[in-house]
């Protein structure tokens, strides 16, 4: 009788400090935007959102906000139908989104590590369209940013960054 009552702990104690290993693993800087176009390949919205930058989502609330014009629509509460994988959004924003990004066309690009600009920041190269997409480390894993990479923010114009007198 002993051992049963050892056996709920163990296999308890076993699942606490393995699961790490089930965990998955960090991406590396080229394996995150293959991780995006394969999650929109497969509908898996959820692990599209989690694999873009913090910026990317970001962008992608205020473009459904902008596109909706619906005053009861907040970035939180946006953010939340994204974080929980929302019908209407799987069926408008991603249905839309994944169409006319052509994701057979970005799964035929094979991705590789271009440049490392930081511990956080690199670019990776898309062959053979020669693209350079960003990547960012966030908290342990590489994301891909889109926005980043796609609708970059304006620097200030040359005039703009004159020093005041």
């Amino acid at each position: 009788m002993p051992r049963l009552k050892f056996f709920p702990l163990t296999f308890l104690a076993f699942c606490l400090f393995t699961s790490a290993a089930w965990a998955k693993p960090a991406l590396t800087p080229s394996e995150a935007p293959t991780r995006f176009f394969k999650a929109l390949e497969a509908m898996d919205f959820a692990e599209a959102w989690d694999s873009l930058t913090a910026q990317s989502q970001a962008q992608f609330v205020e473009t459904v906000i902008a596109t909706e014009k619906d005053p009861k629509l907040t970035p939180v509460i946006v953010r939340q139908l994204f974080e929980s994988n929302d019908k209407t959004l799987q069926m408008g924003f991603w249905a839309s989104f994944r169409y006319h990004l052509g994701v057979s066309d970005w799964l035929k690009q094979k991705f590789e590590l271009d440049k490392t600009l930081s511990s956080d920041e690199s670019r990776v190269k898309a062959l053979p369209s020669r693209l350079i997409l960003v990547v960012k480390n966030e908290k342990g894993d590489w994301k891909f940013g889109f926005t980043e990479t796609f609708a970059p923010a304006k620097q200030g114009s040359p005039s703009e960054k004159k020093e005041k007198p």
